[in-house]
């Protein structure tokens, strides 16, 4: 399972500023190589979402990947990215 957690974004002071498109990579090879991509999600604005990994997910290493906000010109935010596995 992954998490994106824009509950707690600035979205008063500054529209738009929630993390949109992100994607998730997933290595076993190490920390700089061998990365598959394993989700790409739309993270709603101002909330917390759950995403379940494809069922044949591995991966040791994780890279997460910030595509796009919800319309701001400056700046991204995202309150916590969590991801869950055996």
């Amino acid at each position: 399972m992954f998490v994106v957690d824009n509950s707690i974004a600035q979205e008063n002071g500054y529209e738009g500023i929630s993390s949109k498109n992100v994607e998730v990579w997933g290595s076993t090879t190490s920390a700089d190589a061998g990365f598959t991509k394993l989700l790409s999600v739309e993270a709603p604005k101002v909330k917390r979402a759950a995403f379940p990994f494809p069922p044949t997910s591995k991966a040791q290493w994780l890279k997460i990947i910030v595509k796009n906000n919800w319309g701001h010109k400056q700046f991204i935010e995202v309150g916590e990215f969590e991801a869950y596995g055996q």
